[in-house]
């Protein structure tokens, strides 16, 4: 397993890297001719490369052999027995070596030296795989804790940087920068309100935040005549995505932290956002206000930023080493014809396709029908998790009992029609590498009771498709349909890869797979058809249609508050808010409190708070301490004036 992990990465890391030294060799040209938004976008090509474990055999590339156990054994037993031999016979003499087969060697060996000898040879290969397992383990080890501190350092100083810029922001108190950025959004069609600030620890206008992004301008040096550009510029950056891009490029670092090379693609990857992203902003503009456009950059880069600027945020200005290209680029636009983006479009595709076409990983007919026998067909990540964990987690899915006795409507409603069409039944469910929602995929399943995968609510007669594929080891398992009548039907048994063409009818509609200590491998099940107007509703799980039932209540009035709490994580926040609106002092417990702040963001966070105070009720020490880590730094400081006003009062 390790070995496929090693073997992948570098694959991966390898091809990626040779991908992007392509592009930079073509760079002279290809600059001549497409636009900075193809060049900038080109460099997805490579972060997919680089970050998805799948290729094409296009025959490109020479396959790359997958030693088995065996083969390990004797390779390492060969070079420990025939090491000198081999450099005393010369290159011919060790590719015949290689090339015999492990029988042919064992018997030589056994007529020449007897089966003593024979047993301190299959010690000797023993040790010698067992030593590489190790090494290629240790390998394993050293990657996943690397990529992961290069995760945890990244997420805390873009914290830290977020919080260091949010302790000196206010809103911009200029009037018509609100509006102008209010007007820009609804022409970039963003649907959040995007808050603008302004701070004296940035000399750059700068965009922060993937959930909740918002604009900080340098305080007091964002004329009213340049807000307009600057803020395009910023809206630019928010309509691409492009701190989503950034974090992605962030993510490729991670995972290959031991390769150099992609700082160097960093660098071009945020040069060629900025230039895309002036070459937007500067499309509709007229010469004289391009000519305005450069000067605003020239003005930027004097200004020197007071701040360790986080390589998650986007910016007016990336520095003054990438000005001239810029302001070279902004004199020279022009606007690329037809052929020119057709042409573009038809090389893009072509580089998509060559990064798929990546060596492949050659596996022995051997080491296959091992692999397929006992282990299946698992993923790249599946068999990461394996390896490192050593198989426990697999195993522990498939071999660990149920413990179900044959009374229990677990068991019974594998042939119970009547539990059948009721709710879900519990009993035992166990998953390895499981993924649920419009659809079911499990490397290894474990599963005794009912699971409801699909709940349809037709307006009118509607026609679906059911996809299904699974290899049953033992037990059984099926998947049922439950119409609106109550009435069960059993769509599937076999586990074998099937279609299925149902009709729904108008009402409620069930699918469900059911199973009586079965134990599954390669589970596959998805839905077409399902985008019909004809369906009402659709959800994937009995909480989520019950969270459903429970807002309508909610919104006629007729809502059981005390359920609200169980289906917390079903519901969005601002049902969440609303909700607790309802509330009277009695009801909003601390307890409650607690519980809702698990579900909410920092804002609505604090929103909760106060209206918990709102209503007579207070804080301890102790409860303080227990959700203080729910607020921000600011919330925690309006909570404590807050708090002390109250105190200062009742003495």
């Amino acid at each position: 397993m390790e070995r496929q992990i090693i073997q992948e990465l570098l694959i991966l890391s390898l091809s990626g890297t040779a991908l992007g030294f392509l592009f930079l060799l073509l760079r002279p040209l290809t600059k001549k001719v497409f636009s900075w938004k193809w060049h900038y976008y080109l460099w997805l090509v490579v972060l997919l490369r680089l970050l998805a474990p799948v290729h094409i055999d296009a025959g490109l590339f020479p396959e790359v052999p997958r030693w088995g156990e065996v083969q390990l054994q004797e390779s390492g037993a060969g070079q420990s027995r025939s090491g000198d031999s081999a450099a005393a016979s010369g290159q011919d003499q060790a590719l015949e070596y290689e090339t015999a087969s492990s029988q042919d060697q064992a018997s030589e060996y056994e007529t020449a030296s007897g089966q003593d000898q024979a047993l301190e040879y299959e010690a000797a290969s023993g040790q010698t795989g067992d030593r590489i397992q190790t090494v290629l383990h240790g390998l394993a080890l050293i990657w996943i804790f690397g990529a992961a501190l290069a995760l945890i350092l990244r997420i805390y100083h873009y914290r830290k940087f977020v919080c260091h810029v949010k302790a000196d922001c206010v809103r911009v108190e200029t009037e018509e920068i609100q509006k102008l950025a209010n007007t820009l959004g609804q022409k970039f069609h963003i649907k959040k309100w995007l808050w603008v600030y302004e701070s004296s620890l940035v000399a750059s206008p700068v965009l922060i935040g993937i959930r909740r992004p918002f604009i900080v301008l340098p305080k007091g040096t964002v004329e009213a005549e340049d807000a307009e550009l600057v803020l395009r510029h910023e809206f630019t950056h928010l309509k691409r995505h492009d701190l989503w891009y950034k974090w992605l490029y962030q993510l490729a670092l991670c995972v290959h932290w031991f390769n150099p090379f992609l700082h160097v693609f960093g660098k071009y990857l945020d040069r060629d956002c900025e230039l895309s992203c002036d070459e937007a902003v500067i499309a509709p503009l007229s010469e004289e206000e391009r000519r305005s456009y450069g000067n605003l950059l020239l003005d930027t880069a004097e200004q020197q930023s007071r701040i360790h600027r986080s390589v998650l945020s986007a910016t007016l200005s990336e520095g003054k080493e990438n000005l001239r290209q810029r302001l070279q680029s902004i004199l020279s636009f022009r606007k690329r014809g037809i052929a020119a983006a057709g042409l573009s479009a038809l090389i893009f595709a072509g580089a998509a396709a060559l990064a798929a076409c990546a060596p492949a990983v050659r596996q022995d007919a051997e080491t296959d029908s091992t692999v397929s026998k006992e282990e299946g067909s698992q993923g790249f990540f599946a068999d990461l998790v394996d390896g490192l964990m050593g198989g426990s987690w697999r195993e522990s899915v498939l071999k660990e009992p149920f413990h179900i006795s044959d009374s229990e409507d677990a068991w019974r409603v594998y042939e119970d029609e009547e539990l059948l069409a009721g709710d879900d039944v519990d009993g035992v469910w166990r998953a390895y590498f499981y993924s649920g929602g419009q659809g079911v995929r499990a490397e290894s399943f474990a599963f005794c009771g009912s699971d409801s995968i699909l709940i349809a609510q037709a307006e009118e007669p509607a026609e679906i498709t059911v996809h299904s594929s699974w290899q049953l080891l033992s037990g059984s398992f099926k998947l049922v349909r439950v119409g609106p009548d109550g009435n069960v039907e059993t769509l599937t048994e076999s586990g074998e890869e099937d279609d299925l063409k149902l009709q729904l009818e108008t009402g409620r509609n069930v699918i469900k797979m059911v199973g009586r200590e079965a134990r599954l491998e390669q589970l596959q099940i998805s839905f077409d058809g399902l985008g019909s107007r004809k369906l009402a509703h659709v959800f994937y799980t009995e909480n989520d249609e019950k969270a459903a039932l429970l807002l309508e209540h909610i919104r006629e009035g007729t809502a059981d508050k005390e359920d609200f709490l169980y289906y917390l994580e079903w519901l969005d926040e601002d049902t969440v808010l609303e909700l607790v609106q309802e509330l009277d002092g009695e009801e909003f417990t601390f307890e409650v409190l607690r519980e809702l702040l698990y579900y909410l963001d920092e804002e609505n966070c604090e929103t909760c708070l106060n209206l918990y105070l709102d209503m007579g009720n207070t804080l301890t020490d102790r409860q303080y301490g227990e959700i203080e880590y729910f607020l921000s730094g600011s919330a925690r400081q309006r909570l404590d004036e807050r708090l002390n006003i109250a105190s200062g009062d009742k003495e």
